[in-house]
């Protein structure tokens, strides 16, 4: 039997976040060994679809590490440094024993002082393994505009956002890892990249233009010579000079020619389809008339707090423009550690004067000052019900679930974003309860929040995740278009 040795560090950086990421911002999923099949062995995620593809293809698997983070601020060199030595203590005593490497990266990590970070995690890799295969799964919002990862022998992408196939990327890593340690020889590579960006709510799958790219890069996959064909769709809040859309396509020794004409091939029909990235987006205040003017519970996506992308989950625009419309009922999130620690001694049914929100910075808005009352409470521990990332727990840290006027909030100890309803049935709420529902994100929310709503209003909210490009302060990246 073949053993597969697993490692995973995932982090998608926010170059516009004031807020850095510290090992402590890790340690909440912090998995050695066996703790990482723990915690993926049965969820729908690329660390349980490792797993379940290595059971397939008759491998044994070698969890080795994993750490994953909410995504936030660039990385302190201290935590990068732990994370690499974890890396190396983990990896460096079974070698000898292993047959392939299965690793998980999302593709936009930021490490101060160091220019890319993932490069150098699959080059530390590749050093401890020396010749064994190397299969990567990477975020669709990987950004590739130019060359990267060449350290592994097979990169994978996301091919869905919201990103409900993460499962079937695993497993279809260890379908190429196992063809590897068969004795293939690896696969030959191909690169196109181009420097544009388009915030994630207009990256979706099911639109245009990755509706049109994602259906013909499926297409040419099927060819019998390819192995893999990826689209990674960048991420606009790296600003990083690799920073964009780029395309990779992997297949049989010899194939380069063929590889090659399929980089090319998407890359031109992206560089036309490109104007449709950019789109307008509604004020706060329109985007909340727009909700109520409908019919149904309609979602207003606050995409400006994009908490998946790195924005710290505590603004409060359209909370404010929510409040202007009483007696219409709203529900939301809002992160705010020092709004929990407040209400902790108040009990439910009680009211409390109590600021909530627009802690983060100018961009979150002002708080929202009031009294409230506690309806509820929980541990913040629940279980996703999909389809994305099925199974797979997650921790707010601790949750409460209050009442300020006209909108009811689960506050939140530690940021996580709300793309399963679960963050709020777990408490008991009846999401039929109210007019219309405020949700911090993008593309990601629409995954499974469709069973629940009627609509969605993407507004254009100011914050770390501004929809509006224009606005954010863009150094390393020069590329364009950008979403006017």
């Amino acid at each position: 039997m073949t053993r597969v040795g697993i490692i995973g560090v995932f982090h998608e950086t926010n170059s516009f976040s004031e807020h850095g990421t510290d090992i402590e911002s890790f340690r909440p999923r912090w998995y050695l060994g066996e703790e990482f099949t723990t915690a993926f062995a049965g969820s729908r995620t690329v660390g349980g679809g490792f797993l379940a593809g290595n059971s397939e293809h008759g491998a044994e698997s070698v969890p080795l590490f994993g750490t994953y983070a909410t995504p936030s601020g660039r990385i302190t060199a201290p935590a990068f440094a732990e994370i690499l030595s974890t890396i190396r203590t983990a990896l460096e005593p079974v070698v000898v024993g292993l047959d392939g490497i299965l690793l998980e990266l999302h593709g936009d990590m930021d490490v101060d002082l160091v220019s890319d970070p993932e490069e150098v995690i699959t080059a530390l890799v590749r050093e401890l393994v020396g010749t064994l295969p190397i299969v990567a799964v990477l975020d669709f919002h990987t950004n590739m505009s130019r060359p990267r990862l060449a350290q592994a022998d097979v990169l994978v992408g996301y091919q869905e956002n919201p990103h409900i196939d993460t499962y079937e990327r695993g497993r279809e890593a260890a379908a190429h890892l196992a063809r590897l340690m068969s004795g293939e020889a690896a696969p030959a590579r191909a690169h196109r990249g181009l420097a544009i960006v388009a915030p994630p709510v207009a990256q979706r799958t099911t639109i245009e233009p990755f509706a049109t790219i994602m259906a013909e890069a499926r297409r040419l996959a099927v060819h019998p010579a390819i192995w893999s064909v990826n689209v990674h769709g960048g991420y606009a809040y790296l600003d990083a000079s690799y920073t964009g859309i780029g395309f990779t396509a992997f297949g049989d020794a010899g194939s380069g020619e063929l590889a090659e004409s399929i980089v090319d091939e998407l890359s031109t029909l992206m560089t036309a389809l490109a104007p449709a990235l950019s789109k307008d987006y509604p004020s706060p205040e329109s985007a909340v008339a727009a909700a109520l003017a409908g019919a149904g519970l309609t979602a207003v996506v606050d995409t400006g707090d994009n908490i998946n992308g790195g924005s710290p989950g505590d603004t409060t625009w359209l909370a404010h423009a929510a409040r202007a419309h009483a007696p219409a009922t709203f529900l939301t999130t809002i992160c705010d550690p020092a709004a929990i620690e407040q209400l902790r001694e108040v009990a439910i049914g009680e009211s409390a004067a109590v600021s909530i929100g627009g802690w983060a910075g100018e961009s979150a808005g002002a708080p929202l000052v009031g009294t409230v009352t506690v309806i509820g409470r929980s541990s913040g521990v629940f279980v996703n019900e999909g389809p994305m990332a099925t199974g797979a727990t997650i921790d707010m840290g601790a949750a409460c679930w209050v009442r300020l006027d006209n909108i009811d909030i689960v506050l939140q100890q530690r940021a996580a974003q709300p793309n399963d309803p679960q963050m709020f049935l777990h408490l008991g709420i009846d999401l039929r309860g109210y007019d219309a529902v405020m949700l911090k994100g993008a593309a990601a929310v629409r995954a499974g929040w469709a069973p629940y709503v009627d609509g969605f209003i993407d507004a254009g909210t100011r914050g770390e995740t501004d929809s509006v490009l224009d606005r954010l302060p863009y150094t390393a990246f020069d590329g364009g278009p950008r979403s006017q």
